[in-house]
């Protein structure tokens, strides 16, 4: 039996960690004025106020939030089992972390116990949720798995700085990278498309020691709008990419 009152495909379903805010608090809102089934996750639901005043909007029946640390695997696998029964059409790995204060991260004093955190966040906890969830996205008609990269991810584009992240999100693509080998080489029956998506400098709360340095930002609204257009471009056929916010294939 689907977990939803409406009948299991009649309704696209979005699956977002990290829900509560900045972009992916976004992506929750933009996919609900879509009529999308949202399922939003945040380690603290309790003090997600701007979480809960969505799911007010648009109903309990649309929006459903559910509390996760992605670092919990076992909290993972039994968020899938909840929702064992439900397809879910795109499962959206947002949640991440840089590891500030910037100073765990200066060479030669380098705070590794951050840097692992970091790396179970942005990394581990992207390959974990899709190995959960992998059944309830095939069963679904779109099949995506996106993951929210970021160009500092780039070996060719790097500058220098940010070993924790940079890292992080560099591990991410290629493990995505490979799982779209995987699918397309080894299950392509299975049809499940796989991108990475950069958002490109946004004004989160991610970015506010930039924002006060005087640097440009996005809007939320816009980094997130580009993002699901290329959501919606995504492919079997190119699966694996990981694409700039404009659309063009980014190097990595």
């Amino acid at each position: 039996m689907a977990l939803f009152a409406q009948a299991t495909y009649a309704t696209t379903t979005v699956l977002i960690t990290g829900a509560n805010r900045g972009i992916g608090l976004e992506f929750a809102k933009q996919y609900a004025e879509r009529g999308y089934t949202v399922i939003a996750t945040a380690r603290k639901p309790e003090k997600a106020t701007a979480l809960k005043d969505l799911q007010s909007k648009h109903g309990a029946q649309n929006i459903f939030i559910e509390q996760l640390d992605v670092t919990d695997f076992a909290a993972i696998d039994a968020l899938a089992e909840k929702y064992k029964d439900q397809a879910i059409d795109i499962l959206i790995n947002n949640a991440g972390i840089t590891g500030n204060p910037p100073e765990t991260q200066v060479f030669g004093e380098i705070d590794y116990a951050v840097f692992n955190k970091v790396m179970q966040v942005n990394a581990l906890a992207p390959l974990k949720m899709t190995e959960a969830f992998i059944n309830q996205v095939e069963s679904s008609e779109q099949k995506k798995i996106i993951t929210v990269s970021s160009s500092m991810g780039s070996i060719e584009k790097t500058f220098g700085s940010g070993y924790f992240y940079r890292a992080s999100k560099t591990a991410s693509n290629m493990m995505m990278y490979s799982l779209a080998k995987d699918y397309s080489l080894k299950f392509k029956k299975r049809g499940i498309i796989i991108g990475m998506v950069n958002p490109g400098p946004t004004d989160t709360d991610m970015m506010k020691a930039m924002k006060e340095r005087g640097a440009k930002l996005r809007s939320t609204e816009l980094a997130t709008r580009q993002m699901i257009s290329n959501i919606d471009g995504l492919t079997i056929k190119t699966s694996g990419s990981f694409l700039q916010y404009d659309g063009t294939i980014l190097p990595w």
